[in-house]
């Protein structure tokens, strides 16, 4: 049998996400996973490709306020859903989107902890971020994701790679929403749609792989593994592909860890 065995959300992204036993699904995705992002003062998009610190961010939330922390930087909290100070037009990737700065404690924490002039973003719901058209059939939106909702990859997939190496990786370097356990090694390349419970998810593109996945999270220092074993056995149109970009048809509803996984195509 298939089955749920990890289930993450990140709520800032490219810093830690959070380990859950249940999700709960959205119009965007997990709920509460990467609604927020860190910009410079020009509005851009920072992640750990070009500020690697950012791994070693921890992120916690309550059912109310989000907590951020790291090593010899105190823990800060601030409202998971909060009230907007300024409006302001960020770019993630080609992507335009409408967010709001909200807190001036976070803002400073980032810029003293990364050393650079920058600022927390939320999405609000209204604003439409789309999926790529190219992929996306349902007119699907997606939060400040790299492009797509949902980010599955299989258990088997990650063992056959760390067979590989000298030094096993855990999955959290590719920064999944979804892992899989029961499957043969990259059987996910062949899926079209899953369920999970009453939540359809389909698969519409394998994901290209970037130098964040060579991130060490516990240190922050950048290798070459597992970029340059997987470029021996998964580069395709010349990307390195690990983990699947997905999209569910069903904005409503909870997914759980354990829980049966069913290939439908």
């Amino acid at each position: 049998m298939l089955s749920v065995s990890q289930l993450w959300i990140y709520p800032i992204k490219s810093c830690r996400g959070i380990l859950l036993d249940n999700v709960e699904l959205d119009k965007m995705g997990f709920k509460n996973d990467r609604r927020m992002m860190v910009v410079d003062k020009n509005g851009d998009f920072i992640t750990q490709r070009t500020h690697p610190k950012m791994a070693l961010i921890d992120v916690e939330i309550s059912e109310k306020n989000l907590f951020i922390s790291s090593k010899d930087f105190s823990k800060i909290s601030f409202p998971l859903y909060p009230t907007p100070l300024n409006f302001l037009k960020t770019k993630v990737w080609e992507d335009y989107c409408d967010s709001f700065s909200f807190s001036e404690l976070a803002n400073q924490w980032f810029s003293d902890f990364l050393e650079i002039k920058c600022s927390l973003v939320f999405m609000p719901e209204t604003t439409q971020r789309m999926v790529e058209e190219n992929y996306n059939s349902t007119q699907a939106i997606t939060s400040f994701t790299d492009g797509f909702p949902i980010l599955i990859a299989t258990q088997s997939s990650l063992d056959f790679l760390n067979e590989k190496l000298e030094q096993k990786i855990e999955m959290k370097r590719f920064r999944p929403n979804l892992v899989i356990e029961g499957t043969l090694p990259f059987e996910e390349d062949t899926w079209k749609l899953i369920k999970i419970g009453d939540i359809s998810i389909q698969i519409v593109k394998p994901c290209s792989r970037c130098v964040i996945t060579t991130i060490d999270t516990e240190t922050a220092i950048s290798g070459k593994e597992p970029l340059l074993s997987l470029s021996k056995f998964r580069k395709f149109e010349n990307k390195i592909k690990f983990a699947q970009n997905a999209i569910h048809l069903q904005h409503n509803g909870f997914i759980t860890l354990n829980s049966e996984v069913l290939i439908l195509n």
